[in-house]
């Protein structure tokens, strides 16, 4: 003969917390009720798991429409980066997951880092589009721009050509030095 309880905790191999089980009398009586793992399912304790089980629904319900508002939101945020690079748009550095949550805190979006869904850092300049998980069901989009830096002036690839006639000036002296002897 089984006995009816309702599991409080997660108990494994037999159910979940919340659930109505059938179990052996000894088990129930010996193990699960004594660690307070179950409670016996009474005409009170299922109304009360009633109860518990419609709050969850609701509380779940409205933490998911906050999460759809907050998607809706993130669709309008524009994060940008300029860093080093190379010709090709291949970045010197990265930008991690840790920076993406950083820029969307600085716009007002309190994201954790793990939240951010990159399968790896962004290595190249231009558009990209990251995935936030914001809820179980719910996922936004923020655009990250990522631009190359660009040199100043005095670094620029004209600088080695105004080096170029000195190199000459040299190249003459040692003519002209040999043009002497």
């Amino acid at each position: 003969m089984a006995v009816k309880v309702i599991l409080t905790k997660d108990v494994k191999d037999v159910g979940r917390a919340g659930t109505v089980k059938n179990v052996a009398p000894g088990y129930a009586r010996n193990y699960l009720f004594p660690r307070s793992l179950a409670v016996p399912a009474t005409e009170g304790y299922m109304r009360q798991l009633e109860l518990k089980r419609k709050r969850a629904e609701q509380l779940a319900a409205v933490e998911k429409s906050e999460a759809h508002r907050a998607a809706e939101g993130l669709a309008k945020v524009e994060l940008r980066y300029t860093l080093k690079a190379g010709e090709q748009g291949q970045l010197y550095g990265s930008v991690s997951q840790q920076d993406i949550a950083d820029g969307l805190r600085e716009k007002g979006f309190e994201v954790e880092r793990r939240r951010v869904l990159l399968k790896e850092h962004i290595k190249k300049t231009g558009l990209h589009l990251v995935d936030i998980r914001l809820h179980g069901e719910v996922v936004g989009k923020v655009r990250v721009i990522v631009d190359a830096e660009q040199p100043p002036d005095e670094e620029r690839p004209a600088a080695p050509a105004a080096e170029a006639p000195a190199e000459e000036d040299e190249d003459d002296e040692l003519d002209e030095e040999e043009d002497e002897e």
